[in-house]
């Protein structure tokens, strides 16, 4: 990135979520080498476009944008509320994916939980009906003249199960998501989400779910495993191949690409199937 590539990278992630880490900046903005990361780290303290939270030690690794200084930024993205640093390790995460998704070219637009939040009407159009909880992110896959939705979840910690049955039932009144994806910090968390959703105490006949572990992606990216449909396949692999598959569909298919039904989608996982590997 360049220099103002790099600030208004991090000024739309800080907008977006409420909060951005040293850490993310130094992995996923500044370029290599070292002094170059140097370098624009300097770049990002002097923009006065970010400032630290004052009320936790590391003051230094954690920023909120400046509103004042942020009303410049002709973005056209509105500013949620700073984030809890209860938040912080949980969303650094969701941040991470979605920027290696959106870097690969892989996604079209995303919102954050925050955004959803402070916009009741949005995460109504967007999610397709009422919700008892929100997605920790919802991002559209790119896709021309075609809209294929998919919701991650973050779980850090392990909930109890009647939680997961809890959420599993409000994913199912999500008519505008095509598919949940969960990503776990251990393989605990994943088991006992594959134990609540294999229990179908809810109509699930709408929505498919995949699954893949954090450490997975911290070591592989996009790489990590994806499990679905009882099989596996690289998360990037998969995103890509059902981008591929729905482009093609929707360059041939003379039917209004706004009307979408669980069979069309259906089949489009049934065609994935080929790609997957047991």
């Amino acid at each position: 990135m360049s220099k103002n590539e790099c600030i208004n990278t991090a000024i739309i992630y800080t907008k977006k979520f409420g909060f951005i880490s040293r850490s993310f900046f130094w992995d996923y903005l500044a370029p290599t080498p070292r002094s170059t990361k140097y370098y624009y780290w300097d770049l990002f303290l002097k923009s006065k476009f970010f400032i630290p939270y004052r009320e936790i030690e590391e003051s230094s690794d954690f920023f909120y944008l400046n509103s004042k200084k942020s009303e410049s930024s002709d973005d056209g993205i509105e500013t949620v509320t700073r984030r809890s640093p209860y938040y912080f390790f949980h969303d650094d995460k969701v941040m991470r994916i979605i920027h290696l998704l959106t870097i690969n070219g892989l996604v079209k637009k995303y919102w954050t939980e925050q955004e959803l939040k402070s916009n009741r009407p949005l995460a109504l159009d967007l999610l397709g009906g009422d919700y008892t909880k929100l997605p920790d992110l919802v991002f559209d896959l790119n896709i021309s003249n075609q809209t294929f939705r998919i919701a991650l979840e973050v779980e850090i910690t392990r909930k109890s199960n009647d939680r997961y049955l809890r959420s599993f039932l409000g994913y199912s009144s999500f008519r505008n998501v095509d598919l949940i994806l969960f990503a776990s910090q251990q393989t605990r968390i994943t088991n006992a989400l594959k134990e609540t959703l294999s229990k179908r105490l809810y109509d699930n006949s709408t929505r498919k779910f995949g699954f893949f572990e954090l450490v997975g992606f911290s070591q592989k990216q996009l790489a990590t495993e994806l499990e679905i449909n009882s099989k596996t396949i690289p998360l990037g692999q998969f995103l890509g191949n059902l981008i591929e598959i729905k482009s093609a569909k929707s360059n041939s298919d003379s039917v209004n690409p706004l009307e979408k039904s669980w069979t069309s989608v259906q089949k489009n996982f049934e065609k994935l199937g080929e790609s997957i590997g047991s």
